[in-house]
């Protein structure tokens, strides 16, 4: 008997210790998950005010944009005034001049663009209005206006025809240029006293604008974040400080948004 009770009395010792345990684990899981909902409550205000302090900045982006825009517009108009004689004769210095500004405020009008673009992208408000235009015209226009960024940079630019004529490509013809001209300004910064190739081509699954230079590149351990917002890779700092990184991102979206996809490549 008293074997007997010796054996029941380590049995009911273990079953006291693990009841014990048990409880412990109990208490323990209450409090973690006390900690936890604390934790994830906390989270949820400060992801709240993130949001609130997100959307003021893009509705102060949105807002400044829009003031922007009408004091560039004129100055852009009084440019081309100036630049086609209308205000008086013209020496050839003046003349570059002007131009260089004609150029530089094209280059603000696309970065206002840009931020109203990217406000809209965040609110739910972008949109595309979609018509037949003339991708061709489009791509040879723009050459043409970066011309004196080109020739300021010491950089020759070429446009390749396509062997097949293009025509009525349905798009938003204006955020297709603004994508082409972030394209086109962005080959230029990055490649001084180089070369810039925009090619044309009409493919079966439909068209393909390709923009080649032999500029400084992107760093392999940054390629994956190339189109990502404000990103800009260590090496563009250095050559270009005041570049904003939002160009890309809105030509991604834009590309998207047509269905279309955005490809690149580079050897460094």
């Amino acid at each position: 008997d008293i074997k007997t009770f010796l054996t029941i009395g380590d049995q009911l010792g273990i079953a006291l210790k693990n009841i014990s345990y048990y409880f412990e684990v109990q208490s323990f899981n209450k409090t973690l998950q006390e900690k936890i909902e604390s934790a994830t409550e906390e989270l949820r205000r400060a992801n709240e005010k993130l949001k609130e302090a997100d959307e003021s900045k893009d509705d102060f982006i949105s807002m400044a944009s829009h003031q922007l825009t009408q004091p560039i517009s004129s100055i852009e108009g009084y440019l081309s005034m100036a630049n086609g004689g209308y205000l008086g004769e013209l020496n050839p210095k003046l003349s570059d001049a002007l131009k260089a500004a004609a150029g530089r405020t094209k280059v603000m009008k696309g970065i206002i663009d840009d931020l109203l673009n990217v406000s809209h992208m965040t609110s739910g408000k972008f949109s595309l209005s979609l018509e037949p235009n003339d991708i061709a015209a489009i791509i040879q226009d723009e050459i043409k206006q970066a011309g004196q960024q080109a020739k300021q940079q010491g950089t020759e630019i070429n446009y390749h025809q396509p062997a097949e004529e293009v025509k009525g490509l349905v798009c938003d013809g204006p955020k297709v240029r603004q994508v082409i001209s972030n394209f086109i300004a962005n080959a230029i910064q990055y490649t001084p006293k180089g070369h810039v190739d925009v090619y044309l081509d009409k493919k079966p699954t439909g068209i393909q604008v390709l923009v080649k230079d032999d500029g400084i590149g992107v760093p392999e351990n940054q390629k994956s974040q190339l189109f990502q917002k404000f990103f800009r890779a260590e090496n563009a700092k250095k050559e270009r400080p005041s570049g904003n990184g939002i160009g890309l991102y809105v030509a991604k979206k834009v590309i998207e948004e047509h269905g279309g996809k955005i490809v690149f490549q580079s050897t460094q």
